[in-house]
């Protein structure tokens, strides 16, 4: 009986490891952007190892394709790696694509994942990609996205910096002004310290260019 119970007690941790794995996945995927994003130096040197961070990303997905977080982060990593091709802009859109893809794959599986990061992200895309027929671009679609993410995360530091930075472009700047102090005021995020830090100091540009317009 004894070695039956331990037999037991090997076979339930075993059913257990790919759940773990899909959770530690996700927090590797989020670790190294933040890294990327916030320690990397040159410009090259981010748009590599975003790039590559990106096949894992979408790899990791396709092994796992009930997670939402997943999906979400590689949604993330994709349209940041877009970001980076400013001269290619055939390949800008094709990622643009690809992690819109992702990202509305991942909202059908749970769209309140990571506070509403999926809105944000899809929010943010639709904004700056541009309108058809170049591209998918849709500003009324990036304020739905924008605004529904304000709704499930009304003081989180992400929510409110992009749709601060959608408010801005929109030529709004004491609206995008209101949403930047929010942003300043958000609670410290636990295990994503550099990303907060970095998006602090976005915060801080974003609220000096908004004054100078109300001046």
């Amino acid at each position: 009986m004894k070695k039956f119970i331990i037999y037991l007690i090997s076979i339930l941790f075993l059913f257990k490891l790919p759940v773990s794995a899909q959770e530690k996945n996700f927090q590797i995927l989020q670790s190294e952007w933040d890294r990327i994003m916030y320690s990397s130096k040159s410009i090259d040197e981010k748009e590599e190892q975003m790039e590559k961070l990106a096949e894992k990303a979408v790899q990791w997905t396709e092994e796992n394709k009930k997670s939402a977080e997943l999906y979400a982060w590689a949604g993330i990593i994709l349209s940041t790696e877009a970001g980076f091709y400013k001269i290619n802009v055939v390949k800008a859109l094709a990622k643009a694509r690809k992690a819109k893809e992702l990202l509305h794959t991942g909202l059908e599986i749970n769209d309140k994942v990571l506070d509403g990061s999926i809105y944000t992200t899809l929010g943010t895309l639709y904004y700056q990609v541009p309108p058809f027929p170049i591209g998918f671009g849709d500003k009324d679609l990036a304020k739905t996205f924008l605004t529904k993410s304000i709704q499930l995360n009304p003081n989180g530091i992400d929510s409110n910096y992009f749709y601060a930075s959608y408010l801005f472009e929109e030529k709004l700047y004491k609206e995008a002004l209101d949403r930047l102090i929010i942003a300043s005021n958000a609670k410290p995020r636990v295990g994503r310290e550099l990303a907060d830090k970095g998006r602090r100091a976005d915060i801080e540009k974003l609220i000096l260019k908004a004054q100078e317009k109300l001046k």
